[in-house]
């Protein structure tokens, strides 16, 4: 993980040109194409998007994990993915699912968290060094204030579980993490 020149962190996937290209197209905000032919259009090239990305293999490991994998699923539930299939058909009715676009987001840029939160956190856990069972109180109490500060709501909360897998933490820590952000974040 790099720290530009602001002292923050770039979780950004690096694209090719043709990623890029396509990546310019699509409208992240799924509030920008919620019906009709627009939303088609775009989930057409959130497909393409993903499809180049899974074909070079440029999603980080455990992005993909979070999202495929029953045993890395936030709130250790079905996966994202294993909810997918159950209504879609194929792997493209997946990737076109309008439902897919916060996930192709994640796969290119990471948690979706202010980028001086994740700078905070990073900072935390490099200043622990190798973390053992000890530190899990530290962290639990290092993470309320900073979502209370950052005004998280509780929805926001699982991206914290991300960033917590993303810096290397453990399953079961990034967990813990995620509910004692749920605790103090708002509900709105």
């Amino acid at each position: 993980m790099a720290l530009n020149m602001t002292n923050q962190l770039n979780l950004k996937i690096g694209l090719t040109e043709e990623e890029g290209a396509v990546l310019a197209e699509v409208k992240l905000d799924p509030r920008a194409v919620k019906h009709g032919e627009p939303a088609r259009q775009n989930g057409a090239k959130v497909a393409d998007l993903a499809e180049m990305l899974l074909a070079r293999g440029a999603i980080p490991e455990i992005r993909y994990a979070v999202f495929a994998d029953d045993e890395c699923a936030i709130g250790r539930g079905p996966s994202p993915l294993t909810i997918f299939r159950r209504k879609n058909s194929s792997r493209r009715d997946v990737l076109e699912h309008p439902h897919f676009l916060k996930w192709l987001r994640y796969f290119i840029f990471g948690p979706n968290l202010p980028p001086t939160f994740l700078a905070a956190f990073h900072a935390k856990i490099e200043e622990l060094g190798d973390i053992t069972s000890g530190d899990y109180e530290t962290l639990r109490h290092f993470i309320r204030p900073l979502v209370k500060r950052f005004d998280l709501i509780k929805s926001e909360t699982d991206e914290v579980f991300k960033a917590a897998l993303e810096f290397g933490l453990e399953l079961d820590l990034a967990d813990t993490l995620r509910r004692e952000a749920r605790k103090v974040a708002k509900d709105y």
